[in-house]
């Protein structure tokens, strides 16, 4: 049976550079983003009526920040349509039924880990101006600082009518997928490069875990090559640097940032 690889991460951790690389893998995107914008967003009515949850005795729980109950059967009906060849994306949290699921179907996640306080910085920037997500009517309207203060805290946001969970808890969710042995963690500093700040030697390495993890190994002779081509050009690159935040946010917030999630930055494998 066909093997379909999933891009997936926290949203603005890497998911477009690891999609990038399935393109030049050969795969081409079945259209599929298991992720709360399955749900939330513009045409909202229409997506609860066509994969909502309302006649589902079982739905899915899909999503980091706010997640909704996505009917099961929808999910499944979907999955069983992917053409040989395809690959999907994802901003999903784990749990036991959805990997269940995704290893049921061959579905192969490959999930892209990011310095969380980079991934704080890009997500304040990009989504204050992506009209269609669900987050641009409440951070359009507020400072940089104040974005990555609802993020790090979450709460409940009138002006969109969602509960958010905090950053801890998305980041906890990000690490349940260790539990998963049809899981591949690979951070994306090791996949950035060189152009991106990091080492070419690791950015092979990470791609060839990878093929290896997908039953590639026709492809290991193109590591390279497949290195040269991968950095940059995806439509949300802004920077695509490592340590970005360094520069962008003030002392204050980064002490803040740090007694809220320090541990589970070293939980992840960095520095504080």
């Amino acid at each position: 049976m066909k093997i379909i690889p999933m891009a997936n991460a926290l949203p603005k951790s890497g998911t477009n550079l690891l999609q990038k690389l399935f393109e030049l893998m050969g795969y081409k995107y079945d259209r599929l983003g298991i992720a709360e914008s399955l749900i939330l967003g513009k045409i909202y009515p229409m997506r609860q009526l066509i994969r909502g949850a309302k006649f589902d005795k079982n739905p899915l729980h899909i999503g980091f920040y706010s997640p909704v109950a996505v009917s099961s059967r929808w999910l499944l009906r979907r999955i069983k349509r992917v053409k040989r060849g395809g690959y999907i994306s994802g901003h999903a949290n784990y749990s036991e039924r959805l990997n269940y699921i995704l290893e049921k179907y061959k579905v192969k996640v490959v999930h892209i880990i990011r310095d969380p306080r980079d991934v704080l910085v890009s997500h304040a920037h990009f989504f204050a101006k992506k009209k269609d997500y669900f987050l641009y009517p409440l951070f359009s309207n507020l400072s940089f600082e104040d974005r990555i203060k609802i993020t790090l805290n979450g709460g409940f946001y009138e002006e969109i009518g969602l509960h958010l969970n905090s950053f801890s808890y998305a980041l906890e969710n990000v690490l349940m997928w260790k539990k998963s042995n049809n899981c591949l963690i690979v951070k994306f500093e090791d996949l950035i490069g060189e152009k991106g700040g990091g080492s070419k030697e690791k950015q092979m390495e990470t791609i060839e875990s990878i093929l290896i993890f997908l039953k590639r190994k026709d492809l290991l002779n193109e590591i390279e090559e497949l290195a040269d081509k991968l950095y940059g050009g995806t439509h949300t690159f802004r920077k695509g640097k490592k340590e970005t935040w360094k520069e962008e946010l003030s002392t204050k917030l980064k002490k803040e940032i740090h007694d809220s999630i320090g541990n589970l930055i070293i939980e992840l494998g960095y520095e504080i």
